[in-house]
C-alpha cells in the first residue's frame, strides 16, 4: 500500500509541476492521491512481469463539481 500511495503522490506532483512549467495554475490540494495496492488489480493473478506491470498503474477519476459550489473567487487568475 505504501508503494502504491507513493506512486500516486509522485504522479500528482509531476502533474502539478508540468502545469506550472506551462504557465498554468493548479492547486495541489485538488488532486487527491490514493494508493489502492492490491485491492483493485487490473489482472487478478498475474502470471508474468508484463501482467504484473499492468497492475502498477495510476488512474485519474474526474469528479464533477456542481455549479452551486463554485464561486467567483475560484476564477481569480
Amino acid at each position: 500500500m505504501n508503494l502504491s500511495r507513493q506512486r500516486a503522490e509522485a504522479v500528482r506532483d509531476s502533474v502539478v509541476e508540468y502545469a506550472k512549467s506551462k504557465g498554468l495554475q493548479m492547486d495541489k490540494t485538488q488532486i487527491q492521491p490514493v494508493g489502492v495496492g492490491i485491492r483493485e488489480p487490473f489482472i487478478a493473478k498475474p502470471t508474468n512481469m508484463a501482467e504484473a506491470e499492468q497492475n502498477m498503474r495510476v488512474e485519474f477519476r474526474l469528479v464533477r463539481v456542481r455549479a452551486e459550489a463554485v464561486q467567483d473567487a475560484d476564477f481569480d487568475f
